[in-house]
């Protein structure tokens, strides 16, 4: 059974990146205004009052040089 644990480790890794990405770096509150930083980059404004949401989201994000870097940014943060 140990022929696929390269595979299983890389699912875990994906998992754990996918939930790393996710967490807030920060949260800032101001007039009504809560703006949220995640660890991928993208910064989420949300009218407390309406609830609406704004997402603006890092030069290049989209891209998958974007998301190669910041998982190598994750496994450097758990690896080293």
């Amino acid at each position: 059974m140990t022929e696929y644990t390269h595979l299983v480790e890389k699912v875990r890794q994906e998992e754990a990146f996918r939930e790393w990405k996710n967490e807030p770096l920060y949260l800032h509150l101001n007039n009504g205004k809560l703006e949220t930083k995640y660890r991928d980059g993208r910064i989420e404004i949300e009218d407390t009052s309406t609830g609406k949401k704004i997402y603006d989201f890092p030069e290049g994000y989209e891209h998958e040089k974007y998301r190669g870097n910041l998982f190598h940014r994750f496994l450097k943060t758990f690896i080293d």
